[in-house]
């Protein structure tokens, strides 16, 4: 599949049948856009081969680009590092457009965005 609605669609089912918990970080003020939901865009992404955060949000539908914004994305998405990780860790076994050489690309990927974010 590459269209993104369908897929991140797909990709969320999933991680909430997993996870009930929608946010896991202590925030102040509710977010518009879940973590979960924020994990789900990441790694329909990286699924979807979108290396760059200008590609993405120029494909995102508008009802999920309304609900955040760019560098609050690339924020979030540094400090839902760990959470991320543990995703991909489940990912594999129950999504087969997954395969492994993206999920090797994906963690060297990461620890270059950390490298930069800490």
């Amino acid at each position: 599949m590459n269209n993104f609605i369908a897929n991140y669609r797909n990709i969320v089912e999933t991680l909430r049948t997993i996870e009930s918990k929608e946010n896991f970080l202590h925030q102040i003020r509710t977010p518009k856009l879940s973590n979960l939901e924020l994990i789900t865009m990441d790694l329909t992404a990286e699924c979807m081969s979108i290396d760059s955060e200008y590609q993405l949000f120029r494909i995102l539908p508008i009802h999920l680009s309304q609900r955040v914004e760019c560098s609050v994305y690339n924020r979030r998405k540094c400090r839902l590092f760990s959470h991320i990780v543990i995703w991909i860790g489940w990912f594999p076994r129950f999504l087969c457009l997954y395969n492994k050489s993206l999920l090797i690309k994906y963690i060297e990927k990461w620890t270059k965005i950390t490298k930069n974010c800490f």
